[in-house]
């Protein structure tokens, strides 16, 4: 255990990846939590409710006080919340746990650390630090799954340095790291775009310790798509197979997306195919890469064909779907298609129609400079019961003034500060 975690700070320093041997993590010492723009005012009183109420059960001993509630049944109900990124449910929670004398557990922190990875906000990987810190003080102690999800956390957020300590730590606290930490390391190092160093320190974990499964090599196949090595990403996937390591719908996924990102169309449709032969079906995220792709490429005939098959296999579309569909055809000069795909969805009132989409539309429209098309598009969104967001305004004011549309420029001005301030 010692030495597979030796083996990773090892490799840290030798990659320049900076590992001190302090226990207080200096760069995510607690700041005061900031209100950003990009953050919903209920958010922030939410969040900073549930933050009040963690720091709460750091300065007093929560006993139950009836041995029919335990934190189990208020773990589920929060995980749910936490699942759907309800705040408010969070919350309900753990003030039920606060009136009725019910102590957090394990599973209670390492949901709220998840929780706070998932937001995607600003400052939230030290919010996620905080309350792992908080749970240490008060004698919980952390496992792999807590270990593993504070490194996901950091590794989301960009905090290689950070996410790094997390191997010494475990060393330190006797908990045996497993596939999923050395998976988000070099996840980690493939959101930095450090490509050969991910590649690195998958060969010497698989050489030296032989903890790889799907997990690790699906995160590296994933950096090495980032990367534009496709080539490598294949060799590594047909490497899975042939180690017995079944490939998931993960896997599959992720080798798909790099194929057809980089035009090897052909390729990705077989895998598409052998995925489904093979009992492993295909989720509306696979079909959307492929059906994305496929309509930028002017494929209509296999795209008709993909719609058919989700039908077929009762496999529902979702706005990246359409918005896929409208920003493949408008990138392939196909700008009519991509208007019937649009009209059809206004006819229908489907819940596919939303803003996502309408800024495929637009973009689709401004590509082929109809000035007209776009502007009735943005000026009717209100009555789809859809509102432009910050992207909408981005994407049609400068196509505008460059048209010398001076009037509908002061107009969108106006809209823009009516719903932003700014």
């Amino acid at each position: 255990m010692i030495a597979m975690a030796q083996e990773s700070i090892q490799f840290c320093q030798e990659n320049n990846i900076p590992v001190t041997q302090e226990r207080e993590w200096a760069p995510y010492r607690r700041k005061p939590f900031m209100v950003r723009s990009s953050l919903a005012l209920a958010e922030v009183d939410m969040l900073n409710s549930l933050r009040n109420f963690v720091k709460k059960a750091k300065h007093q001993e929560l006993r139950s006080r009836s041995g029919a509630l335990r934190p189990e049944l208020f773990n589920a109900v929060m995980r749910g919340y936490a699942f759907e990124k309800r705040f408010d449910g969070v919350l309900k929670v753990l003030k039920d746990m606060e009136n009725d004398g019910v102590p957090y557990d394990l599973v209670t922190y390492n949901t709220l650390i998840d929780m706070h990875g998932k937001i995607g906000r600003a400052n939230m990987a030290d919010e996620a630090y905080e309350i792992f810190k908080d749970m240490k003080e008060l004698g919980v102690k952390a496992n792999v799954i807590t270990y593993n999800t504070l490194f996901k956390v950091l590794g989301k957020s960009g905090h290689i340095q950070a996410a790094t300590l997390i191997v010494e730590e475990m060393a330190g606290q006797g908990v045996t790291p497993d596939a999923f930490t050395f998976a988000s390391l070099i996840d980690s190092l493939g959101r930095a775009s450090r490509f050969t160093a991910a590649r690195s320190l998958f060969e010497r974990i698989k050489n030296k310790t032989g903890v790889v499964d799907v997990v690790t090599y699906t995160a590296l196949i994933k950096a090495m798509n980032k990367a534009g090595q496709v080539d490598a990403s294949l060799e590594y996937f047909k490497e899975l197979k042939a180690g017995g390591y079944p490939p998931n719908l993960m896997a599959y996924s992720t080798l798909i997306d790099g194929l057809a990102k980089s035009g090897r169309l052909k390729e990705g449709y077989f895998y598409f195919r052998e995925m489904e032969g093979l009992g492993c079906h295909p989720n509306v995220i696979v079909y959307n890469t492929l059906i994305h792709n496929f309509a930028k490429a002017g494929r209509k005939d296999v795209v008709g064909q993909l719609m058919a098959h989700m039908d077929f296999k009762g496999v529902e579309p979702d706005p990246y779907t359409y918005g896929g569909l409208i920003d493949g055809y408008g990138k392939s000069g196909n700008i009519q298609e991509a208007q019937e795909i649009f009209k059809g969805l206004k006819q229908r009132g489907t819940e596919c129609l939303n803003v996502a989409v309408c800024n495929s539309m637009l973009t689709a429209l401004l590509r082929e400079t109809l000035i007209d098309e776009a502007l009735e598009l943005f000026y009717k969104m209100p009555e789809f019961e859809i509102s432009p967001n910050e992207r909408t305004y981005k994407l049609i004011y400068s196509p505008v003034k460059f048209a010398g549309r001076f009037r509908d420029l002061e107009r969108i001005r106006e809209l823009q500060q009516m719903a932003f301030g700014h």
